[in-house]
């Protein structure tokens, strides 16, 4: 069974996600979502957080996006 926690908004979120051992991460840029990070958020600031857990695999949630 692999765990994915989404709605990841900032450093300390995915630090505490990550050390708990989950498989996934998700990142919701989605802006019509309720759990969207209102704007604290984007896939550029997401890759620069991410980059110090290398073995938590990380998944964007997107809507309509072209």
């Amino acid at each position: 069974m692999k765990i994915k926690v989404c709605g990841i908004a900032d450093n300390e979120d995915l630090k505490s996600i990550a050390a708990s051992g989950v498989d996934l991460v998700g990142f919701i840029f989605a802006s019509s979502s309720p759990r969207y990070a209102a704007g604290k958020i984007d896939p550029a600031t997401s890759e620069k957080i991410s980059v110090e857990f290398p073995l938590v695999k990380k998944v964007g949630i997107f809507l309509n996006e072209k």
